[in-house]
């Protein structure tokens, strides 16, 4: 089977350039599995991401077919096109920067915000708000979204849908006490087109685009749109 990737050190490199090598293929293998043997066998020295190699982790997603994926659960396929993903700054080869985006998550005040003081022993949160509660905690943050966000991709005014993910989750968390919704209308939260783009490349199947729809709807009921 042959693969192209996208190579590039901007150390070194002025520009982008792709390579194709030929891999030996074996029956369920997946892309992780395509790119260790072109390094072993080329020593071609190809830098990506991979630590679980169980879909969980979410730091070895990559470009296949220009489509972000799961590189440990996306079976390789003979001509496949191999890039990193977008909307962030590429280290080296299908290594991304993911901590270019640490900043603005930081921005979010990405923890439980309780105010006065809180009540000692078990704290009660109502079943049907605990699980929308447990929709957006089911992230992996492998930014598959994120790359994929036509909206974020236009402009960066849009924070994009894994924040707004994360931003969620404090809403429809009862403990938190953080002006979330403030927060998201000043992040961009009427730039999302609601294509559903997101929510068809999430590999834990999260709906970023109907949490988008229920803040939307509480800013509305606040009375808090631009």
């Amino acid at each position: 089977m042959r693969l192209t990737i996208f190579r590039y050190n901007p150390q070194v490199d002025e520009k982008p350039r792709y390579e194709s090598y030929e891999v030996e293929h074996h029956p369920h293998m997946k892309i992780i599995d395509a790119l260790q043997q072109i390094n072993e066998r080329y020593g071609a020295n190809i830098a990506y991401r991979s630590s679980c190699r169980a879909g969980q982790c979410g730091s070895c997603a990559v470009l296949a077919n220009r489509k972000p994926v799961l590189a440990c659960r996306t079976d390789v396929e003979d001509g496949m096109l191999l890039e990193p993903l977008r909307n962030l700054p590429v280290i080296k080869d299908l290594a991304v920067a993911l901590q270019s985006a640490r900043p603005r998550i930081a921005s979010l005040r990405p923890y439980l915000h309780r105010g006065g003081s809180t009540p000692g022993g078990v704290e009660r949160i109502e079943l049907s708000r605990l699980r929308a509660l447990e929709k957006p905690k089911a992230c992996i943050e492998c930014w598959c979204c994120m790359s994929s966000c036509p909206a974020h991709t236009h402009t960066k005014e849009f924070a994009g849908p894994a924040l707004f993910r994360l931003l969620s989750r404090f809403v429809h968390d009862p403990r938190d006490v953080l002006d979330r919704l403030g927060i998201a209308v000043s992040e961009g939260l009427y730039l999302c087109t609601t294509c559903g783009t997101c929510r068809a490349v999430c590999p834990q199947q999260i709906d970023v685009t109907e949490e988008i729809r229920q803040l939307r709807h509480r800013v509305y009921r606040r009375e808090l749109m631009p």
